[in-house]
């Protein structure tokens, strides 16, 4: 996935099949959005933000190039008890 490199553009990317074609905008406001299907609007444009603590994480954010990488990894699962364990551990249950 390729994005602009600009502080006020936008990068398009559409589904496998092409039916589906999401946008993403930046400019002096943050991150805003779209969404269609086949042409029709499914999601209008609409901002995109985060805020924690009362900060707007999104607040002048930029599109950079995006790099990509091919990871090829294996996990071997054990069984049901060592898995439930696991997210036991991660959630601190």
């Amino acid at each position: 996935m390729a994005l602009l490199s600009a502080s006020c553009g936008s990068s398009a990317q559409k589904s496998p099949s092409g039916n589906i074609r999401a946008e993403v905008f930046a400019d002096k406001e943050g991150l805003s959005y779209s969404v269609t299907h086949d042409g029709r609007t499914i999601i209008d444009t609409s901002a995109m933000g985060v805020t924690f603590d009362g900060t707007e994480l999104f607040r002048d954010a930029v599109l950079r190039p995006a790099g990509t990488r091919k990871i090829n990894e294996t996990y071997s699962v054990t069984g049901r008890e060592e898995i439930l364990g696991f997210i036991g551990e991660c959630l601190n249950v």
